[in-house]
């Protein structure tokens, strides 16, 4: 009888693990590996023209000291860095952006790590743009900015990030949850 029990205990969790989980807001991850949604990125600069849904499988690296590593152009995108980090050419000596959101709406960046941009980390001048779950470091300009008018958050919402940046040392670094 204890046998059953352990076998039924055992194909109860391999059942439950296979199963799609709601992560955050709406956002579906598959247990087991299973291929994200959407479009992949695999290099910078990279052009997004079309709504829907984007995602990283790799750190990615910008060697462009003027272009926007990730250029959102579309309305309704979500860009799910899955965990990963976009590098920047450094903090001085350019102005790259790492994500910009330009007059578009209905964007969310989420779930990854902005490094080494000479301009800010995320540059949104959309309306209706969530960020959620970003670290941005070692920029030169704004960690999150909306148009440059508030330093580190001004996007329409954000959730868990952390923006640091020298370029206002009174918020070297600050947090949303």
């Amino acid at each position: 009888m204890q046998r059953k029990l352990w076998l039924l205990a055992l194909v109860g969790a391999v059942l439950l693990s296979a199963a799609p989980v709601l992560a955050d807001d709406g956002f579906y991850v598959i247990a087991g590996g299973g291929k994200p949604v959407g479009k992949e990125i695999t290099s910078v600069p990279y052009h997004i023209t079309e709504s829907g849904m984007y995602y990283l499988s790799r750190n990615l690296t910008s060697v462009s000291t003027t272009a926007s590593a990730i250029w959102v152009d579309a309305d309704n995108v979500t860009l799910d860095l899955m965990g990963f980090t976009v590098s920047g050419p450094g903090k001085t000596g350019n102005s790259a952006v790492g994500i910009n959101i330009y007059l578009h709406s209905g964007v969310e960046v989420r779930n990854g790590c902005i490094t080494l941009f000479g301009g800010d980390g995320v540059h949104c001048t959309g309306i209706n743009c969530r960020i959620i779950g970003l670290r941005v470091i070692n920029v030169g300009a704004a960690g999150i900015s909306e148009g440059g008018k508030i330093p580190l958050f001004s996007a329409s919402s954000k959730s868990r990030c952390t923006a640091a940046t020298p370029s206002f040392p009174r918020l070297r670094e600050k947090s949303f949850t």
